[in-house]
């Protein structure tokens, strides 16, 4: 409980301290062009899987793979059941879907062969870099500084920091406002940076047809999460039925990122 307290209030600090800076709305654009390039190289994988009710287990099961002594798919499983965001088949289809987009391999438990080990991949691991590499010129725009992956224990150091911030809870974002419109849903972490980067005054600089075509999901999908964002006081449409976004909206996008910033800044050893 001790180490828990202490992180949260080293992310909370930095998180104080990003938000007063100069540099947040410069680093937002940033990541967004870094996580725009990646994004758009298999929308497949990542507008399913960064998805927050899946994201969150995901990081699980790989934090397993690597910090874990053992690391059978049934532990794994028991283990994010803890966290109550999935039941234990779309657990199960959850691991299948990492190993057929190649993120993990699985071999049979030479103990228990009704058991099954896994393992991150070469193409696992390559993606994990990628994902820290979209913050680094953003914590750069920052910090003033060069971030690496390569620093403080490479992949493994960082998620087993990274880790710590499962544990603690920041990762689910209870304080960030109505932020699970979008994140919980397919696509919208990266729906979320494309309204907020592209926006001139407030007024959103383009249509559901174009959200819907860059962020590789269906306009019904879009409409849905504009009306709910709507609905919860974040979105509005003007009389010629642009949409408008509202201070709460940008005021909870720069909170959002500024943890997303401060997690990645304590994972690589930075806090």
């Amino acid at each position: 409980m001790i180490k828990q307290v202490n992180i949260i209030h080293r992310i909370d600090s930095e998180v104080t301290t990003i938000l007063s800076s100069d540099g947040l709305t410069p680093a937002i654009h940033q990541h967004y062009e870094s996580f725009k390039a990646m994004y758009s190289a298999d929308p497949g994988l990542y507008k399913i899987l960064l998805k927050k009710s899946r994201f969150i287990p995901s990081v699980m099961i790989i934090v397993h793979a690597y910090c874990e002594e053992k690391h059978l798919i049934s532990d794994i499983i028991k283990k994010c059941l803890m966290i109550n965001m999935m039941n234990v088949n779309s657990l199960y289809s959850l691991v299948d879907f990492l190993y057929l987009h190649n993120i993990i391999k699985k071999s049979p438990s030479s103990e228990d062969k009704r058991k099954q080990h896994y393992a991150v991949t070469e193409k696992g691991e390559s993606g994990i870099v990628k994902m820290i590499t979209t913050m680094a010129s953003a914590l750069y725009q920052l910090k003033n500084r060069d971030v690496s992956v390569d620093d403080n224990g490479g992949v493994t150091g960082f998620l087993g920091r990274y880790n710590n911030i499962i544990d603690s809870g920041l990762l689910f974002f209870h304080d960030v406002g109505e932020v699970d419109v979008f994140i919980n849903k397919n696509g919208g972490h990266f729906i979320l940076l494309y309204l907020y980067c592209n926006h001139q005054n407030n007024e959103f600089n383009g249509s559901v047809a174009k959200l819907s075509a860059y962020c590789h999901v269906s306009r019904t999908h879009i409409a849905r999460i504009i009306s709910e964002a709507i609905h919860q006081g974040l979105l509005a449409k003007n009389s010629q039925g642009k949409i408008i976004l509202l201070p709460e909206f940008i005021a909870m996008t720069e909170k959002y990122m500024a943890r997303q910033f401060s997690f990645v800044m304590y994972g690589l050893g930075y806090l």
